[in-house]
């Protein structure tokens, strides 16, 4: 009987091993993520005032074609993953469905997502229109 107590600690603490290394990892994993989140939100931010100071450029440059200058701006990967989660999600598409067709972590599209409606709920949001 003792044996037997004693292989059931022994799983039990094994078992608390894995779960305690699972979480570690878990921890590590979203750690780097909301860094990289952070870093392409601050990409996306620059890109967005960039694309703000183009515009009123353009307009004081009687009228040149703002679209022309849009499109020569370099879009990165991020912003186009950004893209797409967002517009994937006002098509109606969950989480899990998204996260599947960009091959993301579903917290990552949630994150994503979590991100923008913060932004766009603060006082001082101001879009960009697309044409």
């Amino acid at each position: 009987y003792l044996a037997l107590l004693h292989a059931r600690q022994q799983d039990k603490t094994e078992l608390r091993e894995a779960v305690d290394e699972l979480l570690s990892e878990l921890r590590f994993v979203a750690e780097e993520s909301c860094q990289r989140l952070s870093r392409e939100r601050s990409q996306l931010e620059q890109l967005a005032q960039s694309l703000r100071e183009n515009t009123v450029t353009a307009v004081h440059n009687n009228g040149d074609d703002v679209s022309s200058m849009a499109s020569s701006a370099q879009i990165d990967e991020s912003f186009s993953s950004w893209s797409q989660v967002m517009l994937w999600a006002d098509q109606g598409k969950d989480c899990a469905q998204i996260a599947k067709e960009l091959n993301m972590g579903q917290g990552e599209v949630e994150l994503i997502l979590n991100l923008v409606r913060q932004e766009r709920s603060s006082p001082d949001y101001s879009p960009v229109k697309q044409q």
